[in-house]
């Protein structure tokens, strides 16, 4: 495993990026505003930096936040893929 990355908090970090907002992704993911929050200043720490810039009461991903996020989306994509191929291959099995 990779020390200090955790990938609970890399997923409510992409959530938060692609929802636009710590209250839409905490709706979408069912769980509380503080919760996300706590998760993001976590995922921050490890990477040390910060993905988003706090303005006001809204947020603005970072350009580090941005690279952050492509990487996400891709480890996700990949784990969907996985999935996927892993549900073929069960299903290639039963009509054997």
């Amino acid at each position: 495993m990779f020390a200090g990355l955790n990938f609970h908090h890399l997923y409510a970090f992409w959530m938060i990026a692609e929802a636009g907002s710590l209250s839409a992704a905490a709706a979408r993911m069912h769980v509380t505003h503080s919760t996300l929050s706590v998760q993001l200043r976590a995922l921050e720490d490890a990477l040390g930096g910060h993905l988003f810039e706090r303005r006001g009461r809204g947020l603005v991903i970072t350009p580090f936040g941005e690279e952050v996020r492509a990487r996400a989306a891709e480890i996700f994509r990949l784990g969907r893929s996985i999935k996927t191929n892993r549900r073929a291959e069960i299903c290639l099995r039963c009509d054997s």
